[in-house]
């Protein structure tokens, strides 16, 4: 998977324009355009007149950061659209030709409000491409290219469609690669005061053997192709362990698979691709299986 052409939604608040700075040097790295889209929303009382000013600003904004983005060597395009702002991305992206949408999980301004933001939500359910979902509040992020991509895979075919695409970009910025699986801890009960314990593992061991060495298969893969690889396989629920053993891991960027349409038109992405993309510390590349 190629990413050339990256839609870079930008409303003037200072949670996009970290989007932009995060997502630029990578960019770079990719030898990818940046396309930078301001949407003007214009109420049907302002007049065509206050329209026109106000795409006029657009366009002045959109130019002072295009011009910060080409000092790291990036080709940078603008464009000014006036619509709703979730429907206007999504056309934009198709009429130029855009394989990467990146944006943040929820803003503090009118495009976009709510646990995710109805922009991003709306975004994430329906986009034919991949969406680049970056967290504000994220204290791991820092402008630059990755230096670890996370690979997060529970065995599916659908899951592993996602190394490609990791395996691209670790090539481009010279990121190493974490292969991650998560292992479901056995259930079993014990009964009240004086039960006995043993010292077994309930085959745990063997499953985490298993995973190690499910994992080290795409590792070989990475290596082949001359990247630096690692794998970590976790007790516990996927979601949940995903985001706690990776919380520390600085300058991270997640790469994952969810449902292809289906899945996107629920209420949620739902599963454990929701669930990371709400509260990673990193970016988090969410891909569309088709």
């Amino acid at each position: 998977m190629t990413f050339k052409n990256i839609l870079v939604p930008l409303d003037g608040s200072e949670t996009s324009e970290k989007v932009q700075r995060w997502v630029t040097p990578m960019a770079a790295d990719l030898n990818a355009q940046l396309i930078l889209l301001s949407i003007v929303h214009s109420p049907e009382h302002s007049g065509p007149e206050a329209t026109k000013k106000a795409e006029l600003s657009a366009h002045h904004y959109l130019d002072s950061q295009a011009e910060q983005a080409r000092t790291q060597g990036v080709t940078v395009s603008t464009v000014v659209k006036t619509g709703i702002p979730a429907k206007t991305i999504l056309e934009t992206a198709t009429e130029l030709k855009a394989d990467m949408i990146a944006m943040a999980t929820h803003r503090e301004s009118v495009v976009a409000r709510g646990i995710l933001g109805s922009v991003t939500d709306l975004v994430l359910r329906s986009a034919e491409i991949p969406v680049l979902a970056l967290n504000p509040d994220a204290t791991q992020v820092s402008a630059g290219s990755p230096s670890t991509i996370i690979v997060p895979l529970d065995g599916s075919n659908l899951a592993e469609t996602a190394v490609p695409a990791a395996l691209d970009i670790a090539e481009a910025t010279g990121a190493r690669l974490l292969f991650i699986r998560a292992i479901h801890l056995p259930a079993f009960a014990v009964s009240g005061p004086g039960a006995e314990y043993y010292g077994v593992d309930y085959g745990i061991s063997t499953e985490r053997d298993k995973a190690t060495e499910y994992l080290a298969r795409f590792a070989a893969q990475a290596e082949a192709k001359g990247l630096k690889a690692e794998v970590h396989a976790a007790l516990g629920n996927a979601a949940a362990r995903i985001l706690e053993d990776t919380r520390n891991i600085p300058d991270a960027m997640i790469v994952i698979c969810s449902h292809g349409r289906t899945g996107f038109k629920r209420m949620l992405m739902g599963s454990v691709a929701d669930k990371i993309v709400r509260a990673s510390h990193h970016p988090v590349l969410v891909l569309k299986n088709q």
